[in-house]
């Protein structure tokens, strides 16, 4: 997310320079409560800087109101605007359609043709204050307890925070086989994602040839598959 109206330019001007080519924009204007990403000025260059070169765009439902000016409640109003906007910029458009009242459909536009990617809406109650906040936190904690002294130190941070992250991700989607309703956040992926944490920042004292990612992912997704194996047993008892 680029907020400025100076740094949209100079990201363009680069684009330009290196020749850059399939350049995907997400042109974040809106968050999903409805509020202003994006000053004013900084949304005219965007259209006017960065948009033109672009190979894809992939705007929500509010955004793509304000690039096409067309008011979208339904499928055909997503339809035309999305067409709008990929003949004005001379690109594919895809239009998210998280924000629509009745499905969660994406809509993809290239070359004069449409293609609809089905999804299934989900009741979810988080939002990206929640994550906001949860970072802000991570980080004031980070910041006091394991000083950063140089970029190592950065580095080995974002590891520790990240790897059990991802490793509990993989547990739920590919080997537990968990639907969307199932991976949402719960107290048991957290304590696990702690413990994985504890075991990255454990495993910084050893010297592994492989690095402590991969043996940090590889324990906390062996822990996920065995804390819900353990988790059915009691519940079968």
């Amino acid at each position: 997310m680029v907020s400025s109206d100076k740094l949209i330019r100079v990201i363009a001007e680069r684009l330009r320079y290196h020749k850059a080519k399939n350049v995907v924009v997400d042109p974040v204007m809106v968050a999903t409560s409805g509020s202003s990403l994006m000053k004013t000025d900084a949304v005219q260059t965007l259209i006017d800087e960065l948009l033109p070169i672009a190979a894809l765009i992939t705007p929500n439902i509010p955004e793509a109101q304000i690039l096409s000016e067309l008011e979208i409640k339904t499928e055909e109003d997503m339809l035309a605007a999305a067409k709008r906007i990929g003949d004005d910029y001379g690109c594919a458009v895809l239009l998210k359609g998280g924000h629509s009242v009745n499905d969660a459909n994406d809509l993809l536009y290239a070359n004069g043709e449409y293609h609809w990617f089905e999804g299934k809406r989900i009741d979810n109650p988080n939002t990206g204050k929640w994550v906001a906040i949860a970072a802000a936190v991570i980080g004031t904690v980070g910041a006091i307890f394991l000083p950063l002294t140089d970029i190592t130190d950065f580095l080995y941070f974002i590891g520790s925070v990240f790897a059990p992250m991802i490793a509990i991700q993989i547990a739920d989607f590919f080997i537990l086989k968990k639907d969307s309703g199932e991976r949402k956040f719960n107290i048991q992926n957290l304590i696990i994602w702690i413990v994985g944490f504890i075991i990255y920042r454990l495993l910084m004292r050893v010297d592994i040839v492989v690095g402590n990612t991969l043996p940090d992912m590889v324990i906390t997704i062996v822990l996920c598959v065995a804390v819900s194996k353990i988790g059915r047993c009691i519940k079968k008892s």
